[in-house]
């Protein structure tokens, strides 16, 4: 499943491959557990940090919420992390452009 909006390309690659990839909307925080379920979704695309395209940063309870959805009895899931970066970002330095993010009240 991916989050509405998205990214169209990691999109298309996951529906040639899979032959099958739906989106589930998203509101100001990021796709919710519930709407997964909903779907009957196996596995999910997000990008917590930096959402493509609407820029936005997926808050700590909500990564939370994922997580425990992932991790769940009926999910059996592995969860791994995979970093892409090209040759500009690889050689750039980093500059921090917002404040960390906090946990949720």
């Amino acid at each position: 499943a991916f989050e509405t909006p998205t990214d169209l390309k990691a999109y298309r690659i996951f529906e040639l491959f899979s032959g099958q990839a739906v989106t589930v909307p998203s509101d100001e925080g990021g796709i919710r557990a519930k709407d997964l379920e909903e779907v009957g979704a196996k596995a999910v695309y997000v990008m917590p940090s930096h959402q493509y395209p609407s820029g936005r940063i997926m808050p700590i309870g909500r990564r939370l919420e994922l997580l425990h959805w992932a991790m769940g009895e009926q999910n059996g899931m592995s969860l791994k992390t995979i970093t892409i970066a090209n040759s500009a970002i690889a050689v750039s330095r980093f500059r921090p452009c917002r404040p960390p993010i906090r946990r949720e009240r």
